[in-house]
C-alpha cells in the first residue's frame, strides 16, 4: 500500500492551552559528564556551577562554561565578581570573578575531636558570612558554625542549643545581617536567630524526616521542602517566620531531591523527581504564592536525572543544575510560548532549536500528546541525510535532543544551513512531518 506523507512547514508563534507545552527550558551541557550540585548567578550572564567535576563560570548566560577550579564543596555568591566557595578544611574567596582564589584553613576555628570537613558557606554580603563543617564531638558527628562580621579576616564559633545532634548538609539563610535560619538534612529541627547568630531559637516545625531546601523571601514568608513519609516530599509555606506552617504541597511516588526557589512573594518553582509513569523530572511553578501549582514541564532523557539546585535572578531568568553535567535554563520563567510547529490534529509539536544560529551544540526540543513513533533527523540543505537524533517510540511528554554538528560517523560537518525534521506516525499509510530550519556557523 502506498505510504501517504502530509508535510506541514510552519514559521508562525502557536500560543498553546497547556501550561507544560508552554514551557520553555532548554538543556545546557557543562563540560563534565558527573553530578553538578549547586549554583549562583549574581546576573542573567555571569554565574557559577559547582560539581564533581569542579568549578565552572559561564559569562553568556549558560552557553558556555569555564572551568576554574576543582575540589570545591559549597559556594556562596556576593556580586558579579565576589565568590565564596568551601573545599575541605579551607575557604576560598575571589574577588575578580574566579581568575584567583585566596585560601584560608578553617580547622582551627571549630571545636571537634576529629573534624571531617566544611559542608557550607553562605554569605549575606562582603563582610557578613557564615561556615558550617562536620564532623566528630563526643563520639557523635554533628554541625557546627562559625561565623565572620569583617570579610573573613576573623570567626566565631556559635551555638546552637539542639535536643538532637546536627548533621550534615545544613541549609542556612539571612534576610539580613540579624535575621535568619538554619536548618540541616536528616533533622527536623528548625532554628532561628535575630541578632546575628548569637543566640537561636528552636521553632516548631513538621516533624518530618529530613529537610533538603529552605528559602526566605521576607522576614516572614518562606519555604522549605521535606523528606515526607511513604515515597513522598512536601513543600510547606510560612507567614509567620517559621513559627506555623500551612498544610503542604505533596509530591507522591518523589525522590528526596526536590528542590525550590522563589523569585519574589507569587512566583516560584519546585523541581522534583518522580516515579510515576517513568523517572523523570519535572518542574511546578505558582505565581500566586502558592495558591495554585501548575506543571510546567517534564524533562525525561535517556539517561538518570535529578535536579540539585534551582536558582532565579529575577521571575524570568532560572537555572537548575542535576546529574551529567546538564543544566537547564529558562529566560521566560519557563511559562511563555516559544516558537514552535504545533499540529493540534494529532498533537505533536517541534520547537526551534536553540541557540540559533549555533556553535558548536544546539537544543531541539519536541512534544507529543500520545505514544508515537517518533524520527528527528538532519539533513543538510541538498536533503541528504546528516544525522538521525532519535528514531523510536515516544512516550507522552516533553523532550529535547542535543545536536553537536556531527554527521553519523561524528565527523564534525560544515558551517551552513541544514533542516531538521521530525516525523510522526500516524497509521501504517500515514505520518506527519515538521520541519525547521537551523543554521551552524563556525
Amino acid at each position: 500500500m502506498k505510504l501517504i506523507r502530509i508535510f506541514i512547514v510552519m514559521s508562525c508563534i502557536v500560543r498553546m492551552s497547556w501550561n507544560s507545552l508552554n514551557a520553555q527550558w532548554l538543556v545546557q551541557q557543562v563540560p563534565t559528564t558527573q553530578q553538578l550540585r549547586d549554583l549562583y548567578f549574581s546576573d542573567t550572564s555571569k554565574g557559577w556551577v559547582l560539581g564533581s567535576g569542579g568549578l565552572f563560570h559561564t559569562t553568556d548566560g549558560g552557553l558556555t562554561w569555564t572551568p576554574q577550579t576543582s575540589g570545591i564543596g559549597s559556594i556562596s555568591g556576593v556580586s558579579v565578581m565576589e565568590l565564596w566557595a568551601t573545599h575541605a578544611d579551607t575557604i576560598l574567596h575571589t574577588t575578580d570573578e574566579g581568575t584567583t582564589f585566596s585560601r584560608r584553613t578553617l580547622r582551627s576555628y571549630f571545636d571537634y575531636d576529629s573534624m571531617l570537613y566544611l559542608t557550607k558557606v553562605y554569605f549575606y554580603d562582603s563582610s557578613t558570612g557564615w561556615v558550617a563543617a562536620f564532623g566528630w564531638k563526643n563520639n557523635q558527628l554533628q554541625t557546627q558554625l562559625i561565623n565572620t562580621t569583617d570579610g573573613g579576616n576573623a570567626w566565631q564559633r556559635q551555638y546552637i542549643q539542639s535536643v538532637e545532634p546536627l548533621s550534615q548538609f545544613p541549609l542556612i539563610q539571612f534576610i539580613n545581617p540579624n535575621l535568619g535560619w538554619f536548618t540541616a538534612n536528616s533533622t527536623s529541627l528548625l532554628f532561628r536567630t535575630t541578632d546575628g547568630g548569637i543566640t537561636w531559637d528552636s521553632l516548631t516545625y513538621v516533624d518530618y524526616l529530613s529537610n533538603v531546601d529552605m528559602q526566605f523571601i521576607t522576614d516572614e514568608i518562606g519555604w522549605i521542602s521535606s523528606d515526607a513519609p511513604v515515597l513522598a516530599t512536601d513543600v510547606v509555606k510560612t507567614i509567620d517566620s517559621g513559627k506555623t506552617w500551612s498544610s503542604p504541597l505533596r509530591f507522591e511516588n518523589s525522590d528526596i531531591a526536590t528542590h525550590l526557589r522563589f523569585s519574589d512573594t507569587l512566583n516560584g518553582w519546585v523541581v522534583q523527581t518522580t516515579y510515576l509513569h517513568g523517572v523523570h523530572t519535572e518542574i511546578w511553578h505558582t505565581s500566586d504564592g502558592g495558591s495554585n501549582w501548575n506543571l510546567q514541564y517534564s524533562y525525561a532523557p535517556s539517561f538518570y536525572y535529578r535536579a540539585s539546585k534551582v536558582f532565579f535572578v529575577d521571575k524570568y531568568h532560572g537555572w537548575i543544575v542535576g546529574e551529567n553535567g546538564i543544566v537547564l535554563h529558562t529566560s521566560n520563567g519557563g511559562v511563555t510560548a516559544v516558537t514552535e510547529t504545533w499540529d493540534a490534529s494529532t498533537g505533536f509539536s517541534l520547537m526551534q532549536n536553540y541557540p540559533n544560529p549555533f556553535n558548536p551544540a544546539t537544543t531541539i526540543g519536541y512534544q507529543v500528546r500520545q505514544n508515537s513513533r517518533v524520527s528527528i533527523r538532519i539533513d543538510d540543505i541538498l536533503g541528504r541525510p546528516v544525522k538521525v537524533l532519535l528514531d523510536g517510540q515516544v512516550p507522552p511528554g516533553v523532550g529535547s535532543l542535543l545536536w553537536d554538528g556531527r554527521d553519523e560517523r561524528g565527523v564534525v560537518v560544515g558551517a551552513g544551513v541544514y533542516f531538521c525534521h521530525m516525523i510522526v506516525k500516524i497509521s501504517e499509510i500515514k505520518e506527519r512531518t515538521a520541519t525547521w530550519k537551523i543554521v551552524l556557523v563556525r
